[in-house]
């Protein structure tokens, strides 16, 4: 097909620069044999080209009849001509082959080059650029018209065009806009523990991670600085940069006394820095008196059962309030000015006594260091135990018990469960679960209930039902921490949980890394140090 339009550039080699009316070029076949005009990528195109014109000119090749063939292009000549564009850039060249064979080889080959060595912009690169020009003092609406992108999205890049964290998770694959937006914002704030923490976080928990770091922080942060302390940013053992600070527990007096909150932190704020720790059920205290308990030192086995005694030395749960809580850990940088001075490690010999005070105190020191390190792990692993409980939970009412019919694998688990267990289903709270499964709307279900959820039902639906229910009896003692191996419950119950995680498995539940160490598949060293490296 010919055209008249105007050559715009010409060079010795035979390529041309034109101006050419879209709807009057050929499209030769391509390796692109399909092109998506239902997409809304097209339609974005579609109104770019409308808006910019085509920014990359096409190319083609003049044959000896005179026609004009689109080789690499077709989208552009495509959507120019729905956008009404009266001409494109094309750059041209004249056919040299002398036959079909080869003519065909060359397009082919050609345009597979043309479309493997593209590559886009990233994700992090486009936030970047939306971010500096928002710098220079373009206005949102423009750029808006320009980029074809809504407002929240444009929102969102420019939080993260200003985080370099921000975009190489982006662009990793890690977060995406909106995660990778809240990342940005702690960032930007200086918030490098939040930063950590979230980064660390696994997708499912991700915003709840967020959403208490933004709020709870916010709130408790300013209680403190008003009592006169410093409110830390960072965490000083983990950020890298301790500058100087010295944990409450690593101090001493100079007569070997471990120093304490009463008598040299709440005597003397001006001269202490808190970092605060969020302790989900951290807070707790025996509802009698309102003194604070070891969370650790409650028979959490005995929550809403009045009747089962706790372990000795350990609190029913029905005596204590719980809380989630900020936890403050005290430091200094002033030792000197409170009388106080670091744990020197020594070592004692049996005619100093002073020395042998000296190291007592170390090793003191270094227990409540470990004692800390240790708490810190089971808060963190608890978070990763309530998100788990959170998503298995949804998984077994949404995609498990939601069926009409059991997975085969159901009659022999139920049989060999109730079997080992004869209590099973009286025991664990597994009707108040079950109602929960089911998604029955009651506290608690009676057999009158069950037999109401039933009415009408097929044969294999109830067989589903009695599933749910003993899969309830499992899961009302599965908790967020059943990772534990010291919980009280002793070692017939946790191998009854991994029997019951593994089920799930095998049923296409894929379980998480703290569930992995409930069946011990994992330890928790395995995760701690997972969790670490990341």
């Amino acid at each position: 097909m010919t055209n008249n339009n105007t050559t715009t550039t010409s060079n010795a080699i035979g390529v041309e620069l034109l101006h050419i009316d879209p709807a009057v070029l050929d499209i030769d076949a391509n390796v692109r044999d399909h092109v998506d005009t239902d997409s809304p990528d097209w339609a974005a195109l579609v109104t770019s080209i409308a808006t910019h014109g085509v920014l990359q000119a096409v190319s083609a090749t003049r044959y000896s009849d005179g026609s004009i063939r689109v080789t690499d292009g077709q989208r552009r000549t495509l959507a120019a001509r729905d956008a009404g564009a009266a001409s494109i850039p094309v750059m041209v060249t004249t056919d040299t082959t002398t036959s079909d064979k080869e003519r065909g080889f060359a397009r082919i080959v050609t345009q597979i080059e043309a479309n493997d060595r593209r590559t886009g912009l990233t994700e992090g690169q486009r936030a970047k650029a939306i971010a500096d020009m928002l710098d220079l003092g373009v206005s949102q609406t423009k750029i808006k018209k320009a980029l074809q992108v809504n407002p929240d999205q444009l929102k969102k890049a420019a939080k993260v065009g200003k985080s370099a964290t921000a975009r190489e998770a982006l662009d990793a694959g890690q977060l995406d806009l909106e995660a990778a937006a809240v990342v940005a914002a702690f960032e930007v704030e200086g918030d490098e523990a939040a930063v950590a923490e979230l980064l660390a976080a696994p997708r499912y928990s991700f915003a709840y991670t967020a959403a208490r770091l933004a709020a709870a922080r916010a709130e408790a942060g300013p209680s403190w600085a008003e009592q006169g302390y410093t409110v830390l940013a960072t965490d000083p053992e983990t950020s890298g940069d301790d500058q100087g600070w010295m944990h409450l527990e690593s101090l001493t007096t100079t007569d070997g006394e471990p120093a304490t909150v009463g008598e040299h932190v709440e005597t003397d704020p001006g001269r202490w820095a808190v970092w605060l720790v969020f302790e989900e059920g951290g807070q707790v205290t025996l509802k009698d008196t309102g003194e604070s308990v070891d969370p650790d030192r409650v028979d959490w086995s005995t929550q809403d059962d009045d009747a089962t005694e706790p372990a000795e030395g350990y609190y029913h749960v029905n005596q204590v309030e719980v809380a989630d809580a900020w936890i403050p850990e005290f430091y200094t940088r002033a030792p000197d000015a409170l009388g106080l001075r670091r744990a020197e490690r020594v070592t004692a010999t049996s005619g100093d006594s002073e020395d042998a005070a000296e190291a007592a105190a170390q090793r003191d020191a270094e227990r409540k260091e470990a004692e800390r390190a240790q708490r810190r792990r089971v808060i963190a692993f608890n978070k990763l135990g309530a998100a788990a409980l959170a998503t298995r939970r949804e998984w077994l009412k949404t995609a498990l018990l939601a069926r009409k019919t059991p997975p085969t694998e159901a009659a022999g688990f139920v049989a060999e469960s109730l079997a080992a267990e004869p209590g099973l289903l009286t025991g664990n709270k597994a009707i108040d679960t079950a109602a929960e499964l089911l998604g029955i709307d009651t506290a608690r279900l009676s057999r009158s209930q069950v037999g109401d959820y039933l009415a009408g039902a097929t044969p294999a639906r109830a067989q589903v039902v009695t599933l749910a229910l003993v899969l309830a009896a499992f899961e009302s003692r599965t908790g967020k921490d059943c990772w534990r191996t010291d919980t009280g419950l002793g070692f017939y119950y946790q191998a009854q949980t991994g029997r019951y995680l593994h089920f799930l498995q095998s049923l296409g539940y894929n379980l998480s890394p703290i569930e992995q160490v409930a069946t011990g598949d994992l330890t928790a060293d395995d995760l701690h140090d997972t969790s670490t490296d990341s």
